[in-house]
């Protein structure tokens, strides 16, 4: 009972930060949500989520206004 305590415990920022990239969305401006753990490869974990998350949400902002230049151009007539 005492180990199954336990357990549950060490592994509560894993769940919470599983949980965190679940919500995450890339079409909202709301950034991912790090937590707060004092175990370092959770720690580890949290910033490399964060980090990767910042790339991409550049990356679809990025492709986003690239589709939109392209389909405007597209659209312009040729004079």
């Amino acid at each position: 009972m005492v180990n199954r305590i336990l357990i549950r415990r060490m592994w509560l920022p894993f769940r919470q930060l599983l949980t965190n990239i679940k919500a995450f969305n890339i079409n909202q401006e709301k950034v991912f949500e790090p937590i707060r753990t004092n175990i370092e490869e959770f720690k580890e974990l949290n910033k490399a989520v964060l980090d990767v998350s910042f790339k991409v949400k550049s990356d679809y902002r990025e492709i986003k206004l690239f589709t939109e230049n392209a389909s405007h151009e597209m659209m312009t007539p040729l004079q």
